[in-house]
């Protein structure tokens, strides 16, 4: 469940997993690339992130963790 990668331009959407895949296999600036994938690896690889990189002092990092989840089902 959710092992997409939405990337808008702005924001980077998916699975800890597969978001750090999607950074190590991008061209882009080898430090910030490093400094960023230290802080993913402080998560676990189920959870979710969102990394807003439109800001102009770097980035930032939200995350939902499975406490995160509803258990609501959508038909």
């Amino acid at each position: 469940m959710f092992d997409d990668i939405y990337d808008n331009g702005t924001k980077i959407l998916g699975k800890v997993s597969a978001v750090i895949n999607y950074i190590n296999n991008n061209d882009g600036n080898e430090e910030e690339k490093e400094d960023l994938l230290n802080d993913l690896k402080e998560l676990y690889s189920n959870d979710i992130v969102c990394i807003d990189y439109d800001n102009p002092m770097g980035y930032t990092l939200d995350y939902w963790t499975n406490e995160d989840i509803l258990g609501i089902e959508v038909e």
